[in-house]
């Protein structure tokens, strides 16, 4: 896992040194990044091949002009906002810079509070667009996740009865094809021998797709709110099996199931969290590469009385800073596109509903463990569970 958010770059051009340094002074008291051009030509170059969030440009340079610059940032970062700052007061310049597309329009000279107020209300108002985007596109994520929970809640339906008629006729075909096993001759009763271990692999492809269609119906329940006594193992043994085709590979699953109390909450949300982090502990353990990527999930009962699950993975571990932000909404270490930000802030949300608490454990190459502890149902517990492993 990488670092936290890059502090914002601000592009600063002016062809006054004074100006530049004053302008830079004040970019740096904000927290922000300078990037200094002397003039049009050095802009256009760093136009052209730097990333930044932020540009302050004088409107009137030797060379060019920051209205023509205001235009090539447009063209070339259109994510990125422009303040425009220029001598000479001329409402109709001003009129042309902001319809030009620039966020601000400031006279010199002015103070430092004055550029770093405005300063930061455009690099804020930039996060705020970037993050209504991001949730514009979650939301948008969350609707389609609907439709197909839906979806899978209808094919699941249609499913079943064409299974049991499948299951039911291969059984009684294996049945049938026994009995005369012992009726015919020992040449024809081998030739239905071959057709019994066919039969049988049927049988196993069959049972498997009973269960596929089992765990699709749990994990697509309307009725996620339902709080119900809940096994802490029976909801992470269902979890293991949603996430098995993403874990394959990467890690080993092994189950250290102790005597731990049951709870009361809602079993798919429960499943729901126990998938999420399974699924991140095995792309922690996937990018190390290494071939002894192992996945341990424990159970136990606390000194308290609390139910208590551990799920831990011997992956890259978390730096102090990304663990101090872990359950921050939109937070994510992974790449553009590949992450919302939201799962573990999801999971933060369903297990402090339920009464319960999480806490993190991690360093850097060391690995991650994952403490939940939650409040036990009154006078319950589910018997104690055997040791295993799968891949």
């Amino acid at each position: 896992m990488g670092g936290g958010a890059p502090q914002p770059v601000v592009l600063i051009v002016d062809d006054e040194a004074s100006v530049r340094m004053f302008l830079r002074k004040a970019v740096l008291r904000c927290g922000f990044v300078p990037l200094i051009s002397a003039n049009a030509a050095e802009a256009e170059a760093t136009i052209r091949s730097t990333h930044f969030d932020c540009a302050i440009v004088d409107k009137n340079l030797p060379d060019g002009s920051g209205l023509e610059l205001l235009d090539l940032i447009r063209a070339q970062r259109p994510d990125s906002d422009v303040i425009i700052i220029t001598g000479y007061v001329n409402s109709q310049s001003a009129i042309d810079a902001l319809r030009l597309g620039a966020v601000d329009y400031l006279c010199k000279p002015f103070d430092f509070d004055t550029l770093e107020h405005r300063l930061k209300a455009v690099v804020e108002r930039r996060k705020s667009l970037s993050q209504q985007a991001r949730l514009e596109s979650m939301l948008a994520h969350a609707d389609r996740l609907s439709s197909l929970g839906t979806m899978a809640a209808g094919v699941v339906h249609e499913i079943n009865n064409p299974l049991a008629c499948v299951t039911a006729n291969l059984n009684f075909v294996d049945e049938e094809l026994r009995e005369l096993m012992v009726e015919l001759p020992a040449e024809s009763a081998a030739r239905l021998e071959g057709c019994l271990e066919a039969l049988r692999d049927a049988r196993e492809g069959t049972l498997r797709a009973v269960t596929i269609v089992k765990d699709l119906r749990i994990f697509s329940r309307r009725d996620e709110t339902e709080v119900e006594l809940v096994s802490l193992e029976a909801s992470l043994d269902a979890a293991v099996k949603v996430a098995t085709p993403s874990i394959k590979g990467k890690a080993v699953v092994e189950r250290r199931y102790g005597d731990s109390a049951s709870i009361r909450c809602s079993r798919t949300r429960l499943e729901q969290v126990f998938l999420n982090l399974i699924v991140n502990a095995g792309q922690a353990v996937g990018s190390t590469g290494r071939s002894d990527g192992a996945i341990t999930l424990t159970t136990s009962t606390s000194e308290a009385g609390e139910a208590v699950v551990e799920i831990s993975d011997n992956g890259t571990g978390m730096t102090p800073e990304v663990k101090a932000r872990l359950f921050e909404p939109f937070f994510t270490t992974k790449g553009e596109g590949e992450g919302t930000g939201l799962g573990l802030s999801v999971c933060h949300g369903i297990i402090t509903g339920a009464g319960g608490r999480i806490d993190v454990r991690s360093e850097p190459g060391q690995g991650t463990t994952f403490r939940l502890t939650f409040p036990a149902a009154p006078a319950e517990s589910t018997p104690a569970r055997m040791v295993g492993k799968v891949a």
